[in-house]
């Protein structure tokens, strides 16, 4: 997952990867997958991880935001047993101290936090 996009695309990107990489990966009859959040800082950094992961075969769907001029922004991989997780030691979990980081650097005006509309969305764009 890219840091360097605001706190509410962090979790919609992350949630696409994760779509994409069960439509491909999972089978009704396997058991749901631990997921783990990792981060990289920029759309370079998660292009250099999936040529990694491709050159060490492992499956993964990169997602790609369409709003975003198809820019790279998450991938999620195959569920990896405990004998291929090691793969993924050199990028760091995403952290709450991210997520306020990335809040700290987003453009636009500050004030009261958005409220949840009738539907539990928040009114902003965030897909």
């Amino acid at each position: 997952m890219r840091r360097d996009l605001p706190p509410a695309q962090i979790a919609v990107q992350a949630a696409h990867a994760a779509v994409e990489a069960a439509r491909l990966f999972l089978t009704p009859e396997r058991p749901h997958p631990h997921l783990v959040l990792c981060r990289v800082s920029s759309e370079s950094d998660l292009l250099s991880a999936a040529d990694r992961l491709d050159r060490r075969g492992v499956r993964f769907a990169l997602f790609r935001e369409p709003d975003r001029d198809d820019e790279a922004t998450a991938l999620a991989t195959e569920p990896l047993g405990p004998d291929r997780r090691g793969i993924l030691a050199r990028y760091p979990c995403l952290t709450r101290t991210d997520l306020l980081s990335a809040a700290d650097s987003e453009p636009g005006p500050r004030g009261p936090a958005p409220r949840a509309g009738p539907s539990g969305c928040f009114p902003e764009d965030v897909s």
